[in-house]
């Protein structure tokens, strides 16, 4: 057998050696570190799941007490303590085709309701048309066939309400229609209430 014959088995056998290790470490499931070492204090919470519309994977990291060793004050701090998350705000929330997939639906479902005329009727229409056929209003632009020619390069964004807030009315004022934002990109400015 020839040098150049081992030197490339002896290579192939390493990066396939090399690509088990690094594939086996990277199916660890993440983790945020250590727990303290008081065992006092820290609680975690691991979620996920999908189906027709999409994926999704939430994770909650509790701090209460202490959790530093030898039970002295821990290091976690808020940038700003008087900080209260808003009502609602606007988060991604689908891909193009899965967007046309769930709204085309309820679209339909509604304009199918009994009774459905007149201003609700041309309402619904209008929606139609903003998703499907580029009907916009001033700083709203419309949308071809629900954006999914350009679906892996951006997101629908939707109003999501805050669980805590109280007042029903502030936790659903988040009511402008879905809206396209390109990866990479700031939402458009007229909607404050977007996540940055």
């Amino acid at each position: 057998m020839s040098v150049t014959t081992s030197r490339r088995t002896a290579l192939i056998t390493g990066l396939a050696a090399l690509t088990l290790a690094v594939g086996t470490s990277l199916a660890d499931p993440a983790h945020a570190g250590e727990q303290p070492s008081n065992g006092q204090g820290a609680d975690t919470e691991q979620s996920g799941g999908g189906d027709k519309t999409g994926i999704y994977a939430a994770a909650r990291i509790t701090y209460s007490g202490s959790v530093a060793p030898n039970g002295s004050k821990g290091n976690v701090t808020s940038a700003d303590v008087n900080w209260t998350p808003p009502p609602c705000w606007y988060a991604p929330y689908l891909g193009a085709k899965d967007f046309k997939e769930k709204m085309s639906a309820e679209i339909e479902e509604a304009a199918s309701a009994p009774g459905m005329t007149g201003t609700p009727a041309a309402a619904i229409g209008q929606t139609k048309a903003h998703y499907e056929d580029e009907y916009g209003w001033t700083d709203t632009p419309g949308y071809k066939d629900y954006n999914v020619a350009k679906d892996g390069e951006g997101m629908f964004w939707a109003g999501v309400e805050n669980p805590n807030e109280p007042d029903f009315l502030k936790r659903n004022s988040c009511t402008d229609l879905p809206f396209w934002v390109d990866d990479g990109e700031a939402p458009p400015p007229q909607y404050e209430e977007a996540i940055t």
